[in-house]
Formats: structure tokens, C-alpha cells, sequence
């Protein structure tokens, strides 16, 4: 429910879905942390997550009136901005990690240098090995479509949160 919350918060603000991703994991350290958080509390560290993560990412970072807005006025600037900072002494101020967004474009890179080494007798060969046909750009690209849909799916569930990013992304990419 949360992150369906924050998924609409981050669609309607025009936010960046790394933002998303930061804030995720912003979450993820937290609850982890602080296991037992009262259930009229749940929203409020939502709202700090992704009002300290858009700080990162935005390029014109929101103004805290706006996730206010989208609290309904549940909890004051000072609570969210309070809660913000409980979150930076608590992770120690280290807020930024690897992103599953960040992960599948490095690895989409890896593979874009892997194939861009190979000549092309030596492509045929690797593709006639793995009995796979060679990849168009517009297949790439679809694919890769298809591939962060999987990831926004996949995130919602708290269960896949306990394996480590890179694991989830090169899963979906297997």
C-alpha cells in the first residue's frame, strides 16, 4: 500500500523513477532497522523517504508542501522534516546506493560493450552456440521496456527486498 502510494505521489510530482528507487531503498534500510513502527507512523516515513530522495535525483527538487498535500495534511512540516532527519542519523548520513534502476542500465551497458568487442563472425558463433537468434536494437529496446515493467512489479513485493539488487536485476535479465 505504501508503495503504491508513493508510485502515484512519484507519477503525479513528475519525479524521476530513480527517485522512486532511492526512496525504496530508503524504506527498505529503515523498517529494517526500526521493525516495529506505529501503523499511523508507516505514511510519514513514506513521505520523508521520497522527500529526501528527489533532493538527490530532482533537478527542481519539490517543495515539502507539496507531499504534505499528499499526506492530507496527517502530519506537519515539522513531523516529515523530523522524521528526515531521524532517517539521515540513522543510515549515517549514506542515503545513496545502487538502485535497481541504476543496476539494469549499468548491466544493459555491459552487455552493449560485450557485443560491441565481438566481430561478427564471432557474434554468429556465440548466438549459434546458445541456439539464439541475434538481437535487433528495436527488440533491445522493447526488451528492456519489458524488463524495468517486470522490475516495478517485482519491487512492490517486500519478499524480493531481501535478496540484494543486483541479484533481482541480473534474475529478470536471466
Amino acid at each position: 500500500m505504501l508503495l503504491d502510494w508513493i508510485i502515484s505521489v512519484c507519477e503525479d510530482l513528475y519525479l524521476k523513477w530513480e527517485s522512486f528507487y532511492i526512496s525504496l531503498s530508503l524504506i527498505d534500510w529503515f523498517f529494517s532497522r526500526i521493525p516495529n513502527v506505529p501503523r499511523s507512523q508507516i505514511q510519514l516515513v513514506g513521505a520523508a523517504a521520497i522527500f529526501l530522495a528527489q533532493k538527490f535525483e530532482e533537478l527542481n527538487p519539490k517543495k515539502l508542501d507539496q507531499f504534505l498535500y499528499w499526506c492530507d495534511s496527517a502530519y506537519t512540516k515539522q513531523e516529515v522534516l523530523e522524521m528526515e532527519w531521524m532517517m539521515l542519523d540513522l543510515f549515517e548520513y549514506y542515503v545513496l546506493d545502487d538502485t535497481y534502476d541504476f543496476l539494469l542500465n549499468k548491466l544493459g551497458d555491459e552487455w552493449e560493450n560485450f557485443w560491441s568487442t565481438k566481430s561478427l563472425p564471432q557474434r554468429k558463433t556465440l548466438f549459434r552456440i546458445c541456439d539464439m537468434d541475434e538481437p535487433s536494437f528495436s527488440l533491445y529496446i522493447k526488451s528492456f521496456s519489458q524488463i524495468t515493467s517486470v522490475l516495478d512489479t517485482l519491487v512492490l513485493d517486500f519478499q524480493v527486498l531481501q535478496y540484494p539488487k543486483d541479484i533481482v536485476c541480473l534474475s529478470i535479465l536471466y
